[in-house]
């Protein structure tokens, strides 16, 4: 999808999730976020094989993926109630 194409999808996604604050933009493709090559073709097996490195351990994310996660499942990412050892 062309860059002019995508900007045509921007008011019609925050008309949908009807509060700017839930909507989050990349300044850059999710390639460049991924830190992979841009592809024309099979970007989500692309992607799939591109994190597969990172591990299971949240740390293992990078950092920029890991805030635009964190923002998009906030609701998700509270913090844990500390416990008594």
């Amino acid at each position: 999808m062309s860059t002019l194409k995508a900007e045509q999808m921007n008011g019609p996604i925050l008309h949908a999730l009807g509060d700017e604050s839930k909507r989050i933009m990349l300044e850059e493709n999710i390639e460049n976020v991924l830190g992979i090559p841009v592809s024309d073709s099979e970007k989500p097996y692309k992607a799939y094989v591109a994190v597969q490195p990172w591990g299971e351990e949240w740390n293992g994310v990078p950092a920029q993926w890991r805030r635009i996660v964190e923002c998009a499942l906030k609701e998700y990412f509270q913090p844990s109630p500390k416990t008594d050892s």
